[in-house]
């Protein structure tokens, strides 16, 4: 990837080139959210969304930490337990899938009703939001950042 490249120009603010060469860099993980077997099963399902992806860890880290930070908080399934609650529930579900079985078990809960279907739909749509917030992602899809006035975090 030639970050610099992709940041370069008038309409990415220093703030945003900021943000996203820190999003770039590897870092060492330290669990907020994850315990060490949640996570393994967390990054083999970022292999079932994103195949032949690098990013994967990127994903958990960033997932990790926001919802260590408490910002998963269910609102939009108010009958059902909290996203963090869900997360951790189907995670250990899938702990026994082999890659095929876990494929095919995220194809039936895409088209479940109930827990299954918020779970997930939050997973995998927090996931998509965060591989999509690193600079190499948009660059494979051709897309430069911008940051309104500098303001993207």
């Amino acid at each position: 990837m030639e970050l610099e490249k992709l940041l370069s120009g008038d309409d990415v603010s220093s703030r945003t080139q900021d943000i996203y060469r820190v999003r770039a860099q590897p870092q060492d993980m330290r669990y907020l959210f994850f315990t060490r077997e949640e996570a393994t099963i967390a990054l083999r399902f970022f292999s079932q969304f994103f195949p032949g992806s690098e990013l994967h860890s990127f994903v958990l880290r960033e997932m990790d930490e926001d919802y260590g930070s408490g910002k998963g908080k269910g609102w939009r399934y108010g009958e059902h337990p909290t996203d963090t609650v869900l997360i951790k529930n189907f995670l250990g579900h899938a702990q026994g899938f082999s890659d095929q079985e876990l494929g095919q078990k995220i194809g039936e809960w895409m088209n479940a009703k109930g827990e299954a279907k918020c779970f997930i739909t939050e997973f995998s749509t927090k996931a998509a939001e965060i591989f999509f917030s690193h600079p190499e992602s948009l660059e494979r899809i051709s897309v430069r950042p911008y940051g309104d006035r500098g303001d993207l975090s």
